[in-house]
């Protein structure tokens, strides 16, 4: 992909950012909850995936919220396995409802796309209900042209305690023997970001536990606990950087590279690109993420 081409997708996804609120009438893909595995009983923990089907449209974005209802004590709300990789909002929760913002910078299309997850254990009789409100999709299509999704509901039962609870995430803990998936780690730098320091980006999913957490062992120094971008401690670029990416289970994945021959990657760089749009996205806002990026395109 040139370089002009992948500016578009990530403009594109940052015009979908700033058109959030943009009001539209057309219906082009399904939001649903996933069944849990089993039927559900007071105090067991379950799990609900959140699923888009795009109806045969490519996109780029997705904007919304969903309602819980019923008697439950909320987990979590984990993104690992999501086909977005890009969240000025992360799946939140308040007053009950979750809201979400997540794109990712090339297109995507399916019938059972996975979002995220809700992780909620059930602790009364009666029904949960997981309601879909308005949500928005984008289309990868260089304007982000908006569509409202299709809503379906879903009621799961739950009925009085017979047996021990069922504890659906300690089970996939359990039963996970698999590392995260396989990742690159880039070096980055680019003057308007962290002073201009140079800093390495990383990211990978664990469908089954989840990324629990990444521990970065720059040289000789003591190992810390770092999320992405990490800044290096040792500006010189010389010896290994060495990332684990740990799962809830406990499997570890490490990726090293040599930093004195790792070249880092530019703005005008596709992956430095998307390094960018999520650290901006995340630290100043999705409408100065627009202005950003349209001053990078005039830019060049």
């Amino acid at each position: 992909m040139n370089t002009y081409s992948s500016k578009k997708y990530l403009l594109s996804f940052a015009f979908t950012c700033f058109v959030l609120a943009t009001p539209t009438l057309s219906y082009a893909a399904i939001v649903t909850a996933g069944t849990p595995v089993r039927s559900v009983e007071v105090g067991d923990t379950i799990k609900i995936p959140i699923i888009l089907d795009t109806e045969g449209k490519e996109i780029n974005a997705v904007d919304g919220s969903l309602t819980l209802s019923g008697d439950y004590t909320l987990l979590s709300l984990p993104t690992d396995g999501s086909v977005f990789t890009l969240w000025p909002l992360k799946p939140s929760f308040s007053s009950s409802t979750i809201t979400f913002t997540g794109g990712t910078p090339s297109g995507v299309f399916g019938s059972n796309i996975h979002m995220f997850s809700i992780i909620l254990k059930a602790t009364k009789k009666g029904v949960l209900r997981v309601t879909p409100n308005t949500v928005h999709v984008y289309l990868n299509d260089g304007k982000g042209t908006p569509f409202i999704a299709t809503r379906k509901n879903l009621e799961v039962p739950v009925s009085k305690s017979n047996r021990e609870p069922v504890n659906e995430l300690a089970i996939s803990i359990l039963s996970d023997k698999t590392a995260p998936e396989p990742f690159a780690i880039d070096i980055g730098n680019d003057p308007t970001l962290f002073n201009g320091q140079y800093f390495a980006s990383f990211y990978t999913s664990d469908a089954q536990s989840g990324i629990n957490r990444y521990e970065v062992t720059e040289n000789s120094l003591d190992p810390i606990r770092s999320g992405s971008p990490y800044i290096l401690r040792d500006q010189s670029r010389t010896g290994t950087l060495t990332v684990h990416a740990i799962d809830n289970a406990g499997n570890i994945r490490t990726e090293s590279i040599n930093l004195s021959t790792k070249k880092p990657i530019t703005p005008s760089n596709h992956s430095m690109l998307i390094i960018i749009a999520l650290i901006v996205c995340s630290a100043i806002g999705i409408r100065t993420v627009v202005r950003y990026y349209r001053i990078k395109h005039e830019a060049h």
